[in-house]
């Protein structure tokens, strides 16, 4: 199986042997966001109605299941499942979970860890804040094609926090500057899209849109894609 990036990954585990970050979102590296209820908020956004109680949820990416818990608070009780290339930051998160469904996370990298789940396994599958760590666009294109084979047909796929290529001055500017404030060193370049990037899903795509929460200062400059799998 190819290796993550290391110096991310290395960066993600470092974060999570920090004692001194309050809330898992912050261990996944969203440390200019303060408040619970402000990540709640980005959360609910990015979802919008899609998401149902008693819905099988898949986090390809799942970090340290700040994306995740924060459903479960929005939406009520929805089967979690999801993968992650950081093995000490889901070691660390999987102490918060029942015994029953620590099993349903498992340490690897997308896409390739994607390809060992069964066609059409649950009715919501998502990433958040990945595609900028993946090395080509070919490589984010097979992902998207893997998402869509694991979600049931009507399932819906949601890639949030994509990096706009017509934004990446700005993108590139800010995070600099939030590496700096929290003495982060420089990481290796984001992937960016275009947006016409996602039309060669066809069909299959249902919309790009901006997160709307004043609180999440990268809004401008990030998009989520919504896709649907019709068959």
């Amino acid at each position: 199986m190819r290796k993550a990036s290391s110096p991310w990954v290395d960066e993600f585990n470092m974060l999570a042997q920090q004692d001194n970050l309050k809330y898992p979102h912050q261990v996944a590296g969203w440390k200019d966001i303060l408040s619970l209820d402000e990540w709640d908020e980005y959360v609910g956004d990015v979802i919008q109605d899609r998401v149902n109680e008693g819905m099988s949820i898949f986090e390809a990416g799942c970090g340290a299941l700040a994306f995740l818990e924060s459903v479960q608070r929005i939406c009520g009780e929805v089967k979690i499942s999801g993968i992650d290339a950081g093995e000490q930051v889901l070691q660390h998160a999987k102490q918060r979970l029942a015994p029953a469904t620590r099993d349903r996370f498992q340490v690897g990298i997308v896409p390739d860890a994607l390809q060992s789940i069964p066609d059409a396994s649950f009715d919501i599958v998502l990433c958040n804040s990945v595609f900028q760590y993946l090395p080509n666009l070919e490589v984010a294109e097979t992902a998207v094609l893997e998402m869509l084979r694991i979600s049931k047909t009507g399932g819906k796929v949601i890639v949030a926090d994509l990096c706009d290529e017509k934004r990446k001055e700005v993108n590139e500017r800010k995070m600099h500057a939030l590496w700096e404030r929290y003495g982060t060193d420089d990481k290796p370049a984001f992937l960016y899209f275009s947006k016409e990037w996602f039309n060669r899903f066809g069909e299959s795509l249902v919309c790009l849109r901006h997160v709307e929460v004043e609180s999440y200062q990268r809004r401008d400059e990030r998009f989520v894609v919504y896709l649907e799998k019709k068959h």
